[in-house]
């Protein structure tokens, strides 16, 4: 199903080319500006829907520079499936972009693997947070930061820690396109366990954290992490590093197991142990451009003393 016209306009008033354009069984397509990328499930309607999008892009008026493709059938074969192949447009354009959500602009990569640099499926997330008032944002798996990014903008100290130098080298950019200094904040590249052991040694407190792990990854010096085995030893850790007056947690999976449901009361259930009060504070809100099934599990938490 391709998007109403109406929704694209409401994207272009709030400052937004970052979503996607169709959603089927067969996979989606997503925008970045003048670039899309079609994440396909099987092989044989590729062809097709490269067509379908190049016909659509000319019916609303939109610019098709390039379109890059994702194969989510590719899953075992790591050279093929961790990264986004041209199949239309120059090859000899920068591989790098800009674009923009809700107004803030961010770094836009073709060539760093499967994602081109924004979980657009977290959007609506990434408003909540800007509109809240936050001291200090500890900001779990960072990516490209841009949770620690809107936290920043608002006034926050932005912690972010990602086991990827890589990943936190383009969270800065991304400060940078937004006119702040990267070296007014923190960028930590190792595993979060071993951050979250640091923090608690050394006392450092945090009134909003963010956790959006992989369901899984393995790192050459830190070993595997698998959310079904290490969430609730690390959501121990994170209720120790809360602000004893009151703390946001936000929590957040892809992993298709769990729901918002099983998320909250597996944080309820570590929290309790600890003697520590939750709430919830926020429910997932529908995007107009992603179907709600396929929206990640994910809870806003309040966090308080007993």
């Amino acid at each position: 199903m391709w998007i109403d016209p109406k929704i694209i306009k409401s994207f272009e008033q709030s400052a937004t080319d970052i979503h996607r354009v169709y959603s089927s069984p067969l996979g989606w397509i997503e925008r970045y500006g003048q670039d899309f990328v079609l994440v396909l499930n099987e092989e044989k309607q590729k062809e097709r829907l490269l067509e379908d999008l190049l016909s659509w892009c000319c019916s609303q008026g939109f610019a098709c520079k390039r379109v890059f493709l994702k194969k989510r059938y590719a899953k075992n074969e790591k050279s093929l499936s961790n990264r986004l192949h041209l199949i239309h447009g120059r090859s000899d354009l920068p591989m790098r972009t800009v674009c923009r959500e809700n107004g803030l602009l961010y770094s836009i990569r073709f060539d760093q693997g499967g994602s081109a640099g924004l979980f657009m499926d977290q959007r609506q997330n990434r408003m909540f947070l800007r509109k809240r008032k936050v001291d200090r944002l500890l900001n779990l798996f960072a990516f490209s930061c841009s949770f620690g990014l809107c936290a920043a903008l608002g006034g926050a100290e932005s912690w972010n820690v990602d086991l990827s130098q890589g990943c936190l080298e383009w969270g800065k950019d991304n400060f940078r396109l937004n006119g702040l200094d990267p070296a007014a904040h923190k960028f930590w590249a190792m595993d979060v366990r071993e951050a979250l052991k640091i923090f608690t040694k050394k006392g450092i407190i945090f009134d909003h954290v963010v956790i959006d792990p992989p369901t899984f990854s393995y790192g050459k010096d830190s070993g595997e992490f698998s959310i079904v085995r290490d969430l609730d030893s690390l959501l121990e850790k994170v209720f120790g590093l809360c602000s004893k007056q009151k703390a946001t947690l936000f929590l957040s999976t892809n992993y298709k197991r769990w729901n918002t449901k099983d998320l909250f009361l597996k944080a309820k259930r570590v929290a309790w142990a600890k003697s520590i009060r939750v709430n919830f504070l926020h429910y997932p809100v529908s995007l107009p451009d992603i179907p709600q099934n396929e929206l990640p599990a994910s809870c806003w938490i309040e966090v308080g003393s007993p």
